[in-house]
């Protein structure tokens, strides 16, 4: 039938997307690290280096950018720089808009909930997560653990242990 034509189009489309990402995800951890050369780095200088160069590099790849800038996003988040974790989740919001990336954008407001915890803004961090609510319940299977987990987080950092569990 039609339908399953589309289906087998899209899974297709999304199995070469996976491989392709794959690839230039390696293509980019080289890049990165053939920057950097043997002078000591820290962890913030890499990851600069990395947002450098995919934004040289990868522009025309929009989904691509899309998903590195949030884990870069990620990155900045676990060594506290926050700013820069919030300034790549915008450049990956961008990019997801360009490719029609409703997941990734979902995905990059359950972290940037996570990062204004974080950051000791947990009254924005649960109005976020509460206009989420509806999109979350609704959202394709593979993003709602992701935002399940930031949730469960947001709610231990903010002494809630007990309604964290049963979302966890």
């Amino acid at each position: 039938s039609f339908s399953q034509m589309l289906e087998a189009r899209r899974q297709r489309d999304e199995a070469t997307f996976q491989a392709r990402r794959a690839d230039a995800q390696l293509a980019f951890h080289d890049l990165v690290f053939s920057t950097v050369g043997d002078r000591p780095i820290t962890m913030l200088d890499l990851l600069d280096r990395g947002r450098d160069l995919l934004r040289q590099e990868y522009v025309g790849e929009p989904r691509f950018t899309a998903s590195i800038s949030a884990m870069l996003a990620r990155q900045y988040g676990e060594i506290g720089s926050y700013d820069k974790a919030l300034a790549m989740l915008a450049h990956s919001d961008s990019f997801a808009r360009l490719a029609g990336g409703a997941e990734q954008l979902l995905e990059n407001r359950c972290h940037r909930a996570a990062f204004l915890s974080q950051w000791d803004k947990a009254d924005a961090a649960h109005a976020l997560l509460d206009s989420l609510h509806p999109l979350i319940a609704t959202a394709p299977l593979a993003v709602r653990p992701e935002c399940l987990i930031m949730e469960a987080g947001i709610l231990t950092d903010d002494q809630q242990a007990d309604s964290a569990v049963p979302i966890a």
